[in-house]
């Protein structure tokens, strides 16, 4: 008996078992079949679980991996299993890679920054913050990038944008962009923009 309702998520209290790290070793490998990737489980940081059924449950991992140049990067693969006829079988759903906030929401990196969603977002991003702080940045790129999907209907992007400022510099900014579509139009909302300071 369970007192969590069906379909729920539920944490993992202990990430380091073994058989959460064989599922994140799956996922690991999984994803190098699919892509050619070399990726090497390092550690499983956290990690939860849905029922979807008696016979069928969702898995979500926060994991560490390690690629071929010993790089470290944060994934969070989904795996869904499905006992049939006593038989486990495992699927990846997904494989994205990027981090968790401070608020445990986990950010996806945008695979390609060239993107037309993408770049309109950075494009509002300038334009709205030259309005809001009488400034004349000129935009320039967007070098990185994460999101996740708030709704079926709205995304936030956490983007860095190379902008070029009335001076001739090129600065790095961070902003934060809530892109909503409730019905037809897209309705975007600056929520942060700020340079980000060099390193000395």
């Amino acid at each position: 008996m369970s007192c969590e309702p069906i379909d729920a998520w539920v944490p993992i209290p202990d990430a380091g078992t073994p058989c959460v790290k064989d599922i994140g070793n799956f996922a690991c490998n999984q994803h190098n079949k699919q892509t050619g990737d070399n990726l090497t489980l390092k550690s499983v940081i956290s990690g939860s679980f849905r029922e979807i059924s008696d016979y069928q449950i969702e898995h979500k991992l926060y994991i560490e991996a390690t690629d071929v140049n010993g790089v470290v990067a944060t994934y969070e693969p989904h795996v869904y299993v499905e006992e049939k006829n006593g038989i486990r079988e495992r699927t990846l759903i997904s494989f994205p890679q990027g981090h968790k906030d401070d608020n445990g929401q986990f950010w996806i990196k945008i695979p390609d920054l060239e993107e037309s969603c993408v770049q309109h977002a950075s494009e509002f991003a300038t334009n709205q913050h030259n309005k809001d702080a009488d400034d004349n940045l000129i935009y320039v790129s967007t070098v990185d990038g994460y999101y996740y999907e708030v709704n079926p209907y709205a995304i936030r992007f956490d983007l860095r944008i190379k902008a070029k400022d009335c001076f001739g510099r090129w600065r790095i900014y961070r902003a934060i962009v809530l892109e909503d579509k409730p019905l037809t139009e897209k309705i975007r909302v600056l929520e942060y923009f700020k340079v980000i300071p060099r390193l000395r």
